[in-house]
């Protein structure tokens, strides 16, 4: 004869065991979803570039999304650990002056302490060119933090492409912005 008090016990005790597996089990599965699925490499391909805002590394001044109206724009992630990004520094500098005479704005953006980009990033022409973004920022326009990373944004703001520094996208733009003559020079 099993005492009162442990049957009250175990009815009560019973269901909320049960119920606890069952929402522990739902739990882990929404988990193992939520850690297999990988974020976009960038953001949204043909969307508006997310709203930032960030500081210029040589003098502090505010930089937001609204800089990157009215003209061509691209936007490259780098990073002060990765050796191909080093690599990809005498090249973005080579293409500083033929980006400008087209009227294509380059910017570096990272999240980054300013000594560790002062170090990183030697030369005063590209160095104009980072803006230090907080980490929400960062993580909207590169959601998995890759590098070397670059966007093209239109004068419209929205995103054209996006995809590591030398991929096809990347080489044709180099490839035009080298061998075709500026906007100065076709009027």
């Amino acid at each position: 004869m099993a005492d009162p008090l442990v049957t009250a016990l175990l009815i009560v005790l019973v269901p909320a065991v049960a119920l606890n597996l069952w929402l522990t089990q739902r739990l882990s599965s929404r988990l193992r979803h939520a850690m297999t699925a990988e974020p976009a490499l960038t953001c949204a391909i043909d969307a508006t570039v997310p709203e930032f805002s960030g500081r210029r590394l040589v003098d502090g001044t505010p930089v937001a999304d609204a800089a990157l109206a009215g003209q061509a724009n691209v936007l490259v992630f780098l990073s002060t650990a990765c050796g191909d990004c080093r690599r990809k520094l005498p090249v973005l500098e080579e293409l500083l002056e033929p980006m400008e005479r087209h009227g294509v704005q380059l910017w570096l953006l990272s999240q980054e302490p300013p000594a560790r980009l002062r170090r990183f990033i030697q030369r005063d022409a590209l160095r104009a060119r980072v803006v230090r973004l907080d980490r929400r920022a960062y993580q909207r326009l590169n959601p998995r933090y890759a590098a070397p990373l670059y966007l093209f944004v239109d004068d419209q703001q929205v995103v054209r492409a996006g995809d590591f520094i030398g991929d096809e996208n990347w080489r044709a733009f180099v490839d035009q912005i080298l061998a075709a003559p500026s906007m100065r020079e076709a009027s």
